[in-house]
């Protein structure tokens, strides 16, 4: 076990570790200069000018084919691992003089089936990828000379273990690198477009974007919020815990307790009997969605007990991924206290998984990590 921890550590320094990644300086293109590949007129068709957002996801396809793609040949809109970040900035209407406030909506982009219209405009998540496209797009932006109007985003990538480790190093506990992205200024437009790669987002992470400008020399965050975007993969294996049931009664007692303020597991839950599963999937899934996993998975596991060997179990797994059930084959191995011999008796193994995470805190242990 120590030894297992002391690899963990050494895997979590390597992983953790932070890196300088290189600036980067978009180009700003107006919509109404004659070499942009998107005319005024078809960005008021892609754009809700008078709201400050995007139409929908086609009309995202069609301005990031006419742009992001057209100008990086390495983005391709077709490929599921391919990620676009956009703002869109719109600013208020002003009299002359006046001083513009900003409004900022955020989007990603990806082909994928499985990426809905709500992904789209609130699901702030990426799938495991090293790079991804931002996109920046300022409408009804009025400002007076070049030097009067600047972008600077400060991109932050926190790297972290994967989710599974994460998973593994709670069950051994129950037994800022920043760059900006800076931008020039740019002949008067009233609508502007730039796009530019983001790479060394190794994940798993967490990137942080703050969307700033600066304006006739005064700093002017473009959003009142840190838009923070979860860089987490899929994977074919995790750990949990697996719960002995014997009745429907003692499951109702168990979902109640974990879904309720309870502090603690039911009475009739003899740690002693729980186990330490390892689940393996055929299709890799999402470890954070909640949602059913349609393909059952292979799960196997040791009893908690002071000589975990003595208690083994194979079976398979099914349901959601919040909590889902288990079924299998268990085989007890005993000394007889009289001949001293060992006794092995198999059984039937039903349960429920339950992520450790769910378990940690009826149990009254903490995890390490946040």
């Amino acid at each position: 076990m120590l030894k297992l921890l002391c690899v963990i550590g050494c895997f979590s320094a390597v992983l953790l570790a932070q890196t300088t990644l290189p600036p980067y300086s978009p180009i700003l293109i107006p919509f109404t200069d004659s070499g942009s590949p998107v005319s005024e007129a078809q960005a008021r068709a892609i754009f809700d000018i008078g709201a400050g957002t995007l139409r929908g996801q086609t009309q995202a396809a069609q301005f990031l084919g006419l742009t992001a793609a057209h100008t990086d040949p390495a983005l391709n809109l077709n490929d599921p691992h391919s990620y676009v970040v956009i703002n869109v900035v719109r600013w208020s209407d002003v009299n002359d003089g006046a001083k513009q406030n900003p409004a900022s909506r955020w989007y990603i982009y990806n082909s994928s089936p499985d990426w809905g219209p709500d992904d789209f405009i609130a699901n702030n998540r990426l799938f495991g990828v090293s790079r991804f496209w931002l996109v920046v797009v300022n409408l009804n932006l009025r400002y007076g000379q070049p030097t009067d109007f600047s972008l600077n985003y400060q991109i932050t990538v926190h790297h972290r273990l994967p989710l599974n480790v994460q998973h593994l190093t709670d069950i051994i506990q129950l037994s800022k690198q920043t760059h900006g992205v800076a931008t020039r200024g740019v002949p008067d437009a009233v609508n502007y477009w730039s796009s530019q790669v983001v790479t060394g987002a190794n994940p798993p992470s967490d990137i942080s974007i703050v969307p700033q400008a600066t304006v006739s020399g005064t700093g002017t965050k473009l959003d009142n919020k840190t838009v923070t975007i979860d860089n987490e993969g899929l994977y074919h294996w995790d750990v949990s815990v697996g719960v002995p049931v014997k009745s429907y009664k003692q499951v109702e007692q168990i979902t109640s307790a974990l879904n309720g303020s309870s502090q603690s597991l039911p009475a009739s839950v003899d740690r002693r009997n729980l186990l330490v599963l390892g689940d393996v999937y055929i299709k890799a899934i999402d470890l954070k969605n909640t949602s059913l996993i349609s393909v059952p998975y292979l799960v196997g596991g040791v009893s908690f007990a002071s000589k975990p060997l003595n208690g083994i179990m194979a079976g398979v797994g099914w349901g959601p991924a919040v909590a889902n059930f288990y079924i299998g084959a268990m085989v007890v191995t005993s000394k007889d206290p009289t001949t001293g011999k060992k006794n092995t008796s198999p059984s039937l193994a039903f349960g429920l998984n339950l992520p450790i995470r769910l378990i940690l805190g009826k149990s009254g242990v903490n995890t390490q990590l946040p």
